[in-house]
């Protein structure tokens, strides 16, 4: 357990506790050097950014029952009538759920909590604690910056003071309170008088005036001293009174009484921060505006110190990681976000006016002279020599790699002299009539089951009295990413709420980013913030990369979820967000204009499709990302390209998940992973964690040792270099035939041979397994680490049962007496492997990503094996599995997907084929509760049939085999991205 001292008791004080408290062990204690709290004479404003941060932090109900959330601006002139009136927040809250704009007094702000933690603190009584850290929460005057961590970086003055009162409402006129309600701004010669309502139940106001006021010769500070004196007073009110002596009507009595009523008035000089000071030094760690106070123009103040809260508290979770490196992450994350709001807030300041200055005329262009051309000529012709081969006649080294060729650009394209040259392919013929190839054994072996099984239902089901018709039509399937211009609808982009999105995004963290890690979450997080406000605050790609994001979030969601969070089920979310996606990257034109933020787009998109989409068309469609990330460069790596650290190691995790769908979706295709492209020299990513990683720095990163954030995405990199290394190097379809016991080449020594070569491969990657894990993988390092070692124990259990020769299996001579018995048992197995992960994974909130691993021709070829071997130990085993796979998938009892449908009456025919065969044998059978919920769910599609028919050809469309057999049993797992060729991965690994 560690211990911190916080000193500073106000927003970023008790925010840093609270967080400490939620998500980390540090316990605080909380050191205040007001005794109580007091009325500071003004209010503080709370925009959504900090609002939803308080909502996190459990506190937001409390504040809005106590602060006013009026959002309405009105603009008047020096007689106070309405110039304009905006809803400056009221907007964006109705179309984000709730959260807007809040102002409450300071008094309200003020706890002491008491926690509990080498840092030495003495304070004046003569009293002492001691902590592991020191967290600086006191102010623009900071005592800690002023005595330990930056004692030469002096506050400036703004040229600005403000004076502020607080009044009762029961003190003004009648009516006061509905004029008061919202934001009423009076532009004056001096300044800006504002009045406002500060309380919820709108019985407190406040009013300010803020103007250009000269340094006081007292030297006082920001805290400001309160106005006792009856004289000054008076010159106070005379002041403001000379100011609104011309507003007229109910609006002119109520800021006279407002004036007139005041006791008492604060006098605040506005000071700064400067940038470029010390946020933190040795066990001290600055926060707020003790670290970076910025003129109040911009209304970010405590909003800025609820995000370094945040943000401490997110370093700080580790308790692995050093005070050095959290507090060096914290200023590298947090200076580019804190300087882009203090520089808005200049601007603001040096505005003096509410209105948006013109645009200036365009510069008129200067005409190229000869020169110039020529310049740009010469700079033509040095940019293509490099680009002209070098002629070189030295003999050339075999390459290494196979990802860079070492030749000359202009390779051959005549085709092989021998077809023996390629592996054994097949074309399958589908009942539509079009074609697929297919390199896989195994596929063309499910595909004729499946066949075989669907003729049968078809024609015992016309046979039938009873047979079931559809009264649906074929189901929409989500239109891939290439069909944008047919498929984006023309309502409005559905943008969830703050409070939704900000759930959202912490979703993402905690269920997707683990398995990915394509975003750099510090740099993205300020645009999540933004677009929470509103989406139209952030650019256009973002916007696409944020609706990607969300929409993978509400994947990773139960319906039940959704439902709670939304309002929606999930399926309807995930339309609604992916016509957000669409019009958002048509609006950004993204086949044309690539970036680093439309391929991170597409690849999340692309996760949501996986199981809506055609495996066929999904594999087409990641290719045309694997093309827009080849047309940037991203398979060289980007060392060689002279590219900074950071952007370097953003395109190495890019590259290596595009590659990773890439594969996967080809594997589905029943195409090897041989077919992917293998000219690429772009390295792995680094074991590293964002917070190593910046956009403004240029130094070198340094890969850690131990645990960190990329523990699954590197696991997996060595299983896909093992599985691209096997296809590389083993004729595929031969291979799956003689591991599944039936050999292409009547030789028993060449089987044997091809097990042996195929056990080595296995042993090695065990053996790079086992050591990667010993150096990163941590027992308590998080979930993504127990992640990681279900993902590695799961891989070496199906290598395991892969490996086994068909005449060393217990059931051989038993159940077993052919390959086609034996495929039974390794569809029988997967399906078993499938059920165990997602139990596994369930525990660490993963199961999400285990559900786009359930491939349904899988089932479906399973429960066709169970009709035709209703009885036996496998056969029991393979019920039980299916059972398994219905608790999992509850979609499977949905009879309005076509898909749905077929695979019910697959199931409920195999198991009257198995209730049939054990009353033969004077036995019975239970019923299980999945088969009679299957059974009235057919029943009532029955109950509504219509006229028209079941469309076999259509369903057939739905459920074709592309998977690869062999591929489809050892899962994902087998195509997760890595360093290709193996070789290189496994030796980095020693």
């Amino acid at each position: 357990m560690r211990k911190a001292i916080i000193i500073g008791g106000g927003p970023a004080g008790i925010s840093a506790a609270l967080r400490l408290q939620q998500i980390t062990d540090v316990t605080s204690t909380v050191y205040e050097i007001r005794p109580e709290p007091t009325t500071l004479g003004g209010a503080v404003g709370l925009f959504p950014n900090g609002l939803r941060l308080f909502h996190r932090l459990g506190v937001y109900d409390d504040l809005l029952s106590r602060g006013s959330s009026h959002s309405m601006l009105n603009l008047r002139s020096l007689t106070g009538d309405i110039i304009t009136t905006q809803d400056i927040v009221g907007r964006v809250r109705e179309q984000n759920g709730g959260i807007g704009y809040l102002r409450i007094k300071r008094i309200d702000l003020l706890e002491i909590e008491e926690n509990e933690h080498e840092v030495k603190v003495t304070f004046s009584d003569g009293t002492t604690d001691t902590s592991d850290l020191l967290l600086g929460c006191d102010g623009i005057h900071s005592a800690v910056r002023k005595l330990y961590v930056d004692p030469q970086h002096a506050t400036e003055y703004t040229g600005f003071s403000g004076l502020f009162a607080l009044l009762p409402t029961s003190a003004l006129p009648e009516g006061s309170v509905d004029e008061l309600k919202g934001i009423n701004a009076r532009l004056t010669t001096q300044g800006v008088f504002l009045t406002t309502s500060c309380s919820a139940k709108d019985d407190e106001a406040l009013r300010g005036f803020s103007k250009e006021v000269p340094l006081p010769k007292t030297g006082d500070t920001r805290d400001g001293w309160e106005v006792k004196r009856e004289e000054e007073i008076a010159r106070f009110k005379n002041d403001l009174l000379d100011l609104i002596s011309d507003a007229r009507g109910e609006w002119g009595n109520i800021m006279r009484a407002m004036v007139q009523k005041t006791s008492v008035v604060r006098f605040y000089p506005v000071y700064k921060v400067a940038s470029g000071g010390r946020w933190y030094k040795g066990r001290c760690l600055l926060l707020g505006d003790a670290a970076h106070a910025m003129a109040p123009h911009a209304g970010q103040g405590v909003s800025m110190a609820a995000e370094d809260a945040f943000m401490i508290a997110r370093l700080l979770e580790d308790p692995g990681r050093s005070l050095e490196d959290a507090f060096a992450a914290f200023d590298r994350v947090r200076r580019p976000r804190v300087n882009e709001i203090t520089m808005q807030a200049t601007k603001n300041s040096e505005a003096e006016v509410l209105c948006t200055p013109g645009t200036p005329a365009p510069a008129r262009k200067r005409r190229a002279t000869e020169q110039d051309l020529l310049e740009r000529v010469e700079r033509c012709e040095a940019l293509l020599k490099g680009y002209a081969p070098v002629v070189d006649d030295r003999p050339q080294k075999p390459s290494s790699s196979n990802h860079v060729p070492d030749g000359p650009p202009g390779a051959s394209f005549e085709p092989s002299s021998s077809a023996q040259e390629l592996n054994a392919s097949y074309i399958t013929t589908r009942i539509d009539g079009s074609v697929r190839f297919t390199d896989s054994f195994s596929t063309v072996v499910m595909h004729e089951e499946l066949v075989a099984i669907q003729n049968s239902i078809k024609s015992n089901d016309s046979a039938d009295e009873g047979a079931i018709e559809s009264i649906y039509e074929l189901p929409d399937k989500t239109l891939p990413v290439t069909e944008f211009e047919t498929s984006v609808s023309s309502s409005p982009d559905s943008q969830p709420g703050p409070v939704e999105a900000i759930n959202l995004w912490g979703n993402f963290l905690e269920r997707v980013n683990p398995l990915t890690k394509i975003v750099h979450v510090p740099t993205l997080e300020p645009y999540v913030m933004r677009a929470a406000v509103g989406m139209h605050l952030v650019p256009i790609e973002y916007q696409a990369l944020l609706y990607s994001i969300y929409a993978v979030a509400a994947k990773s969601m139960s319906d039940q979820e959704c439902f709670e969070l939304l309002g929606y089920s999930r399926d309807t979310i995930l339309k609604k967000y992916g016509s957000s996606i669409k019009r958002a990257l048509m609006k950004y034109n993204h086949r044309e204009n690539y970036t680093m933020i439309s391929l991170q787009t597409l690849i999340l998109y692309l996760l949501t499709l996986e199981d809506k989409t055609h495996r066929h068309a999904s594999w087409v469609t990641s290719g045309i990302v694997v093309r827009m990330a080849y047309s940037m460069g991203y398979h060289r790596d980007g060392e060689s390209l002279g590219l900074g650290p950071f952007e370097t190691e953003m395109r190495r995790r890019i590259w290596c998940q595009i590659i990773i769908q890439d594969a996967k979706n080809a594997l589905l295709s029943g195409l090897s992973a041989a077919m992917l492209p293998m000219q690429w020299d772009t390295k792995p990513p680094l074991n590293i964690n964002d917070v190593d990683m910046s956009p403004s720095s240029d130094s070198p990163i340094v890969p850690r040792e131990g645990p960190t954030e990329m523990a699954y995405v590197l696991i997996a990199r060595l299983i896909y270099a093992y599985k691209i290394d096997c296809d590389n190097h083993i004729d595929t379809p031969t291979n799956e035939a003689i591991l599944l016991g039936m050999s292409l080449t009547n030789d028993e020594n060449t089987d044997r041979a091809v097990y042996g070569k195929f056990r080595e491969q296995s042993e090695e990657l065990k053996r790079a397994l086992e050591s990667y894990t010993a150096k990163y993988i941590g027992d308590g390092a998080g979930k993504v680490h127990v992640a990681a070692t279900i993902l590695k124990t799961t891989i070496l259990e199906k290598l395991d049962d892969v490996l086994s020769p068909i005449k060393d299996q217990e059931e051989w001579g038993i159940e077993i007496f052919n390959w086609k018995d034996n495929l039974f048992k390794m569809i029988m197995l997967s399906m078993e492997h499938q059920c165990d992960a997602h139990d596994k994974m369930a525990t660490v909130g993963f199961e999400w990503y285990m559900r786009l691993q359930f491939y349904a021709d899988m089932l479906a070829s399973l429960t066709s094996q169970l009709y035709r071997r209703p009885m036996g130990s496998l056969s029991d085993r393979g019920w039980r599995a299916v059972e398994r796979l219905h608790g999992h998938y509850p979609e499977l009892f949905d009879m309005s997907q076509r898909q749905q449908l077929m695979q019910a009456q697959f199931t409920l025919k195999a198991w009257g084929a198995r209730k049939t065969a054990v009353a033969q044998r004077g036995g019975s059978l239970e019923t299980p509760a999945y088969i009679v919920q299957l059974g009235q769910a057919l029943s009532e599609m029955e109950a509504q049939k219509a006229e028209k028919s079941i469309d076999w050809n259509a369903l057939w469309t739905d459920l074709q085999p592309f998977g690869d057999g062999l591929n489809s049993f050892m899962g994902e797992e087998f195509v997760q991205m890595g360093d290709s060729p193996a070789a290189r991965v496994f030796a980095a690994t020693d």
